[in-house]
């Protein structure tokens, strides 16, 4: 998650623009990050969207190969593991899945704090 503010943050101020800007707001709706740049000029604005490239996954999903367990969850905000589930870190997102069948039982990322 972290990874898509920053792209956006260096596209809204390396976009082209005829005067110097900044990026004046950015919004993350379903996936999409906009940055609304604002320039000196009276009424001009150049809209640049960045649309997230992850798939993230659903409740019965496989877990990827690459997805990794994660340990010392509590560094996280997460509540401890239990009931035979365990936490597992796959594009950028957390999931409590079973670690016998690697499958989803859900996504817990908005869970996290910010240390994730």
């Amino acid at each position: 998650m972290k990874s898509v503010f920053y792209a956006a943050g260096v596209a809204c101020f390396l976009a082209p623009a005829a005067h110097a800007s900044t990026c004046g707001t950015l919004a993350l709706v379903d996936g999409t990050l906009d940055c609304q740049q604002e320039v000196e000029a009276p009424g001009e604005a150049k809209r640049i969207s960045v649309t997230q490239s992850r798939d993230v996954l659903k409740p019965g999903d496989q877990l990827p190969a690459r997805a990794m367990v994660m340990i010392n969850t509590a560094y996280y905000g997460l509540p401890p593991a239990a009931g035979g589930w365990w936490y597992f870190e796959a594009g950028g997102e957390i999931y409590r899945a079973d670690p016998g069948s690697r499958r989803v039982i859900e996504r817990v990322t908005h869970l996290a704090n910010a240390s994730f």
